[in-house]
């Protein structure tokens, strides 16, 4: 090994291992839009038009009903596309995944919990992750297989505070890509963690996490680490690492992912971060939490519309759940899909 590359080595070690001071958290109220409901808006003012006796137009206006897409809190579900779906259940909560159009199944979910001593104290720890490989499942397997006993250990290492839970939280996602020694591509990571009474999220790609009140308000909990944020785009380029587009306008780090921070990814050689972002939550009450891959193709406001749709309609949440994913391949989805929801008191 020469000395330039000793250096590069030693200085993404750094990057990884950085301690950062005590983190100050957000509540984002999420209300966007994605642009096809704009499309969408277009094709609706055909509704409005006075009526003609045209035979061309009315053909035509046929053609574009026929082609619009509905929202996706309103496509209705045929019983076989249900079926499709494989339901999970847990104690913790309940889930759906859907391998959709892809010709195998990338994604990992889990649910998990434990005591961990912290500070001399026993706390009681849960968690619900979604993993989203890329290019293969073996990193997601690795992950769903070691990151709850990896949390454990970090966090039995650490004080009893905001920082010290943040520092565990981000020294876990860095093991869990130290410890997969495979070169093969990696996975992303949305893990919410119950620690006693308060709720963390850590995400790393983009898979969403959000939580709905009893009052109807949407908190989104993940931040999406997308190279559209400059802050990510640079620090690819810290990490030797460069941000290529693609013939489709698609930023890429080295030409090859999306995403600039995801467990594993050793070809890389350290362009990509292992660092989530991580959002508390302090004390929840009475709220649903709703984690999703990026293969559910609708923003937060639209599913959280769905999800109150069938639970107003008396439907039991692995229902609810197992309706989602569906509704996500119906709605053009061409990746895997995978939902988990679950209730906090």
């Amino acid at each position: 090994m020469t000395h330039s590359q000793l250096e590069r080595q030693q200085k993404i070690k750094r990057l990884e291992q950085q301690r950062l001071p005590k983190h100050e958290v957000t509540e984002e109220i999420y209300r966007a839009k994605r642009a096809a409901d704009e499309h969408l808006q277009r094709f609706k003012k055909l509704e409005n038009t006075p009526p003609t006796s045209s035979p061309l137009l009315s053909f035509i206006e046929k053609i574009l009903s026929y082609f619009s897409p509905k929202p996706f809190e309103e496509i209705s579900i045929p019983e076989k596309r249900r079926k499709e779906v494989n339901p999970i259940s847990d104690k913790l909560g309940v889930g759906a995944t859907l391998q959709g159009h892809r010709p195998y199944m990338e994604d990992r979910v889990l649910f998990s919990s434990f005591i961990a001593k912290i500070d001399g104290c026993e706390i009681e720890v849960s968690l619900s992750a979604v993993f989203d490989g890329h290019g293969g499942s073996a990193c997601a397997e690795h992950a769903v297989k070691n990151i709850a006993d990896i949390l454990k250990k970090n966090l039995e290492q650490c004080e009893r505070s905001d920082e010290g839970i943040w520092n565990a939280l981000t020294q876990s996602y860095v093991e869990l890509t130290e410890s997969f020694t495979e070169n093969v591509p990696g996975t992303t990571a949305n893990v919410a963690v119950m620690i006693g009474s308060d709720l963390w999220i850590a995400n790393a790609g983009d898979s969403t996490a959000l939580v709905l009140d009893d009052q109807g308000n949407i908190i989104r909990l993940s931040e999406p680490t997308l190279l559209s944020d400059n802050r990510y785009a640079e620090e690819v380029k810290q990490r030797f690492g460069k941000v290529v587009m693609d013939e489709e306008l698609q930023l890429r780090v080295n030409g090859i992912l999306t995403v600039p921070v995801a467990i594993g990814n050793r070809w890389a050689n350290g362009a990509i971060s292992s660092r989530p972002s991580i959002v508390k939550l302090e004390s929840p009450k009475n709220v649903t939490l709703i984690q999703y891959s990026d293969g559910v193709e609708a923003n937060p406001l639209q599913v959280v519309k769905r999800f109150l749709n069938l639970k107003n309609k008396g439907m039991e949440l692995l229902e609810i759940v197992k309706d989602i994913a569906a509704a996500a391949k119906l709605n053009g989805s061409r990746d895997n899909i995978s939902v988990l929801i679950r209730s906090i008191v």
